[in-house]
């Protein structure tokens, strides 16, 4: 006999933008659904700090959860067994009572964390610091603006802080930059349009 396991992250934030789940679990936080899979049978709590261990790197197959590109479970996450809901404390898990406020219908995503469907598959690894993602997602985003080849001092003002990022994403294969009329305009590859994909920005076209 087998039971689903769902894992969920808790993607609310305080006025100042930090998660609030690091500090608990509270009534009303949302949380989203990223990843599910069969477990045998067991008792909720033990299938709990199963689910633990396999977002945070512990088991065989933690490698399936971190390629759809996952932060790991944290203080303030939570798993649905059975229908049963329990939050991750700081130490185990707390049996929750009342029924969570479960956003994932509709929920685009953020880097680290992904919402699950049926059709869910592994997004692609591409080993980026968050600064890079974040700079590559929002030159992708504005590529509509400018036929899609954005320049990188355009509403994207990449600067100095900015340039080991772009060197990153470059050295990953998700983009080139060319240089016309003095400024650096940038080119997607295909790996690059897959990367956008994959994260929720499906319009752009490989130029290079």
């Amino acid at each position: 006999m087998h039971m689903k396991v769902e894992i969920f992250h808790n993607i609310t934030q305080d006025e100042q933008g930090r998660r609030a789940g690091l500090l608990g679990y509270r009534p009303g936080h949302e949380l989203v659904k990223v990843y599910e899979y069969d477990a045998v049978r067991m008792e909720c709590l033990k299938a709990a700090e199963d689910a633990f261990l396999l977002a945070n790197g512990q088991f065989a197959d933690s490698e399936k959860y971190y390629d759809r590109r996952l932060r790991s479970l944290q203080v303030g996450d939570a798993v649905r067994i059975e229908g049963v809901w329990l939050a991750r404390a700081s130490v185990g898990f707390d049996v929750l009572e009342d029924e969570p406020n479960d956003i994932t219908d509709g929920f685009e995503g953020r880097f680290g964390t992904h919402p699950w469907s049926t059709e869910a598959a592994p997004l692609l690894r591409v080993d980026l610091t968050p600064a890079s993602h974040e700079l590559f997602m929002a030159l992708a985003e504005d590529a509509g603006n400018w036929s899609g080849t954005p320049p990188t001092d355009g509403n994207v003002q990449i600067g100095k802080e900015g340039r080991g990022n772009l060197t990153q994403l470059k050295r990953a294969g998700l983009l080139t930059t060319f240089q016309h009329d003095g400024t650096a305009w940038v080119r997607f590859t295909a790996l690059g349009v897959q990367y956008a994909k994959a994260h929720g920005v499906d319009d752009l076209e490989a130029m290079a």
